[in-house]
């Protein structure tokens, strides 16, 4: 069962992307706050860049604006062009 984070941690984990520009990666935020990719994945976003697993604060906004790129296909006229 995955344990749920306290309030606590999720203020600690908050402040630490905070300083870091709002995303930071996953094995740096597990050895300084002591938290679990399954407990963060409730609280935050998780992904892979260059191989590295991130995390950032989880907005619905940009998975709303994600959804919608990943939707999208070109049109035959841009094709053609």
């Amino acid at each position: 069962p995955i344990q749920v984070l306290p309030p606590e941690k999720v203020a600690e984990v908050e402040e630490e992307l905070l300083r870091h520009g709002g995303h930071d990666r996953f094995r740096r935020l597990s050895l300084h706050c002591g938290v679990q990719e399954a407990q963060l994945s409730v609280h935050f976003r998780l992904y892979e860049d260059c191989g590295k697993t991130m995390v950032t604060h989880n907005s619905l906004e940009r998975a709303r604006l994600e959804a919608l790129l990943f939707r999208l296909t070109p049109s035959r006229s841009s094709v053609l062009e």
